[in-house]
């Protein structure tokens, strides 16, 4: 009987030892309750975000989907870059407290609470509240592959880009003088600029002028184009033949850049499309999905600048400086012409070329000669959208 309250004692003692881990399977986790009390709702496109914004300044948002990137913004702050299900990127300003949440490491796929701190036109300021990469229970939204199917099914059963003979110019087609680039050195770069915390629409522009249906001109497969209209412009299925509207169409991919610097890149882009003989409207397409006109851009696997090429395939290329729009429009001109020619002879050659230029030669050998994986597909879909909306005649 001695011994009853001393076992009585232990057993109350040890009731609390595991009495939290039933109760911590059924409590909400401090995220969840933390969105409950802001009553986040989730958004997974800057379009959402957008229209959120306009009524929704200093409350609260649910931005879903992988981490690109992790910034250094001075002592007191930091920035993550995010790629939101609809592909596109948005960067989010976080107080240095919060870098120590695990949850924010470059490829994981994520779920972070923000506060709009200010938003003008399509873009949107971003604090982060607080960050998980734990699935939201109940939730559909599991992986960063969400969006992929959608954007399959909009286009089975359609011719999926044009040959890569339709992509490869006639290397005698001359260029009138106002799409020229200029001559070395005549264009200044602009210095680097931090990233700021906005985030852009990156949806394919619509030309300056006009109607696009009404413009459309035949090219050939020769790549020459006939027409009084289209022989001033061998590129464009619309009138503006000039330099200034690859710039443009870079401010309104990426409107943090300076005028110099889009008509630096525009330049660029000209340049390495007549070396390589491309249609610069393909070049600006990959260029507008890797880097959204960001030349001074790095992905989580440390691919760099507006081509976002890879530190091993710098050499090869002949790139030296990958920061240097001209360098790294010239590496990814030449990478593209040697996909195009690689699968030249296949129905699906230029897709194919797309993922290539993504995953790898390789992956695509090894996938049968097919898109290898569904992150290669989707990519190279965003690319299929941005090319046909800026060369609407070869599709």
């Amino acid at each position: 009987m001695k011994f009853l309250p001393s076992m009585a004692l232990l057993g109350a003692l040890s009731l609390p030892v595991f009495a939290p881990d039933a109760v911590a399977q059924s409590a909400p986790s401090p995220y969840e309750t933390q969105k409950k009390q802001l009553k986040a709702s989730a958004v997974d496109s800057l379009a959402e975000l957008a229209a959120f914004a306009k009524t929704g300044v200093n409350k609260s948002v649910e931005v879903r989907g992988v981490v690109k990137g992790i910034f250094s913004r001075g002592a007191d702050q930091f920035a993550v870059m995010l790629q939101v299900p609809a592909g596109e990127t948005l960067v989010v300003a976080a107080p240095v407290e919060l870098r120590s949440n695990r949850a924010l490491s470059s490829g994981k796929w994520v779920r972070l609470l923000c506060k709009v701190n200010g938003y003008s036109g399509s873009d949107v300021e971003l604090l982060l509240q607080n960050a998980t990469d734990r699935a939201e229970v109940g939730g559909a939204v599991d992986a960063p592959n969400y969006g992929a199917d959608e954007i399959v099914v909009q286009t089975q059963n359609k011719r999926p880009a044009p040959r890569p003979d339709d992509v490869i110019i006639a290397s005698e087609v001359t260029l009138p003088p106002t799409l020229l680039p200029p001559p070395p050195g005549a264009v200044a770069a602009s210095a680097p600029q931090a990233p700021r915390v906005l985030s852009s629409a990156s949806s394919a522009p619509a030309p300056t002028r006009g109607n696009v249906a009404s413009r459309r001109a035949v090219v050939p497969r020769s790549g020459v184009v006939s027409g009084s209209r289209s022989s001033r412009n061998p590129y464009f299925g619309f009138e503006d033949s000039h330099r200034s509207a690859f710039a443009n169409l870079a401010r309104r991919t990426n409107p943090r850049l300076s005028v110099e610097m889009a008509d630096n890149i525009a330049a660029a882009i000209l340049a390495a499309s007549k070396a390589h003989s491309l249609d610069p409207r393909f070049l600006a397409a990959v260029v507008q999905v890797e880097s959204q006109f960001n030349p001074y851009a790095v992905s989580g696997s440390g691919a760099m600048g507006l081509g976002q090429l890879m530190p091993f395939n710098l050499k090869p290329l002949g790139v030296g400086n990958a920061w240097d729009p001209h360098q790294n429009l010239h590496g990814a001109a030449k990478m593209l012409r040697q996909n195009l020619n690689t699968y030249a002879k296949m129905e699906n050659g230029t897709l194919l070329a797309v993922a290539a230029y993504h995953a790898g030669v390789g992956a695509v050998r090894r996938a049968g000669y097919q898109v290898p994986k569904i992150s290669t597909n989707r990519y190279a879909w965003k690319v299929y959208y941005a090319y046909k909306a800026l060369a609407p005649e070869l599709f």
